[in-house]
């Protein structure tokens, strides 16, 4: 956040404390010491091509974040009219505020009810769910635990009441409940890292929900199949969702996490941009999409420093051209030359062969940006240096082109 008073050129403030009106500066002007002070609190506006500027990427985004470090998404039937939390405390007889009665057993969705088929079983990442990655989704630990007292309550203990709710639900036959109780079952489960059952449970939800509501249980297999790595079922899954509902922000932050997975940054902007509209105060959607733009400026501004780095190196090698041919014109001077500076011709030659490996990396597009930074450090000290210098740096860039060539070699494959 920006300290109170500082300019808002470029500034930004993040969804949750939108709520705060900017200063109108006129009116400020003209209050007097009797009346309170108004903080001034900058607007951000994601939707200008040129945000965000690099001095907020610096200060808020310290670092790029690996492809499954992007928030999840669950959807609540809360929101769509459906009392969630009422099936966990009164619902089954338990009080607010008091625990269930021990033994606490979670929700095994898989021996509470039979089931064949679903239309989606087709789909590998759900067809190999056997062999399911075991990787918990704590992004949604908070939400899972704030279904009852507010979140104070044993992990257990809410796995327990969910097991008690479903087992009810199947005795009376209760659908318009059991599918909520399902997709929560799943939940759940992402959160504590079997995705074995909570696909189990998500099956059943599909089966019980109904058809306006398809999308809840889609985007929650879409998310799993993101966690596990298998990036186009989850996109899949969210075309499904779209299908049934185009206008569920949580789809959009999916589809862009997804994408930005399969490093189509571009499409995951595009989707972080829809979920905005939809949601302006969508905190997770404009995180994501923070931290994709801040990637992509980073890497434009580094490949801008290599390329005006190369045209420093290819000035210096046009000089380097035209005082050969001075020394072809005088053959005395140009054997006084290279005695003077043998050592800076071999420098040339290393630069030379750095610039053609720079080259290479940028054409590939390699995400190798510490060696990039590395390579670059290496060649602006060749260019510096003189004398012994050199033959010290030469050793030590031989040995780091070595390295990138190894890397180059392998983009290549």
């Amino acid at each position: 956040m920006e300290k109170e008073g500082e300019g808002g050129d470029g500034g930004y403030i993040l969804p949750q404390d939108d709520n705060k009106e900017p200063v109108d500066q006129d009116k400020e002007d003209k209050t007097t010491e009797t009346q309170p002070t108004k903080s001034y609190t900058p607007i951000y506006d994601w939707t200008d091509p040129s945000w965000p500027p690099i001095k907020s990427c610096d200060e808020y985004v310290r670092r790029d974040l690996a492809w499954d470090e992007f928030p999840s998404v669950y959807i609540d039937p809360e929101a769509r009219g459906f009392s969630v939390r009422e099936l966990l405390t009164t619902y089954i007889g338990v009080s607010p505020g008091e625990m269930h009665p021990l033994p606490w057993k979670p929700p095994q969705c898989d021996q509470m009810e039979t089931l064949d088929e679903t239309q989606f079983d087709s789909i590998p990442g759900i067809a190999s769910r056997n062999t399911a990655q075991h990787k918990q989704d704590t992004h949604l630990q908070s939400q899972l635990l704030l279904h009852v007292n507010e979140g104070r309550v044993w992990p257990d203990d809410l796995g327990q009441r969910i097991s008690t709710a479903i087992r009810k639900a199947i005795r009376q036959q209760d659908n318009d409940h059991l599918w909520v109780l399902y997709n929560l079952a799943g939940l759940f489960w992402r959160v504590n890292g079997d995705n074995y059952v909570a696909i189990e449970c998500l099956r059943r939800c599909i089966r019980r929900v109904p058809a306006q509501h398809l999308d809840v249980p889609l985007v929650s297999l879409s998310n799993i199949m993101y966690r596990i790595g298998k990036l186009h079922d989850a996109v899949n899954l969210l075309i499904y969702a779209l299908r049934v509902n185009n206008s569920e922000p949580a789809t959009y932050l999916s589809m862009g996490n997804a994408l930005q997975a399969q490093d189509n940054i571009t499409g995951a902007v595009e989707f972080y941009n829809y979920a905005m509209v939809l949601h302006p105060q969508y905190k997770e959607a404009f995180h994501s999409l923070l931290v994709v733009k801040c990637s992509q400026l980073r890497n434009r501004n580094q490949e801008d420093n290599v390329k005006h780095l190369l045209n420093n190196l290819k000035s210096s090698s046009d000089v380097k051209d035209s005082s050969e041919n001075v020394v072809e014109n005088n053959p005395h001077d140009g054997a006084m030359e290279q005695v003077d500076s043998g050592s800076q011709d071999r420098s040339v030659d290393e630069k030379d062969v750095a610039v053609d490996i720079v080259k290479d990396l940028i054409k590939q597009k390699s995400d190798a940006n510490q060696l990039l930074k590395e390579t670059t450090k290496a060649i602006e000290d060749l260019n510096n240096s003189n004398g012994r210098e050199v033959d010290i740096k030469m050793e030590r860039a031989h040995k780091l082109m070595e390295n990138l060539s190894k890397i180059r070699n392998s983009l290549d494959d």
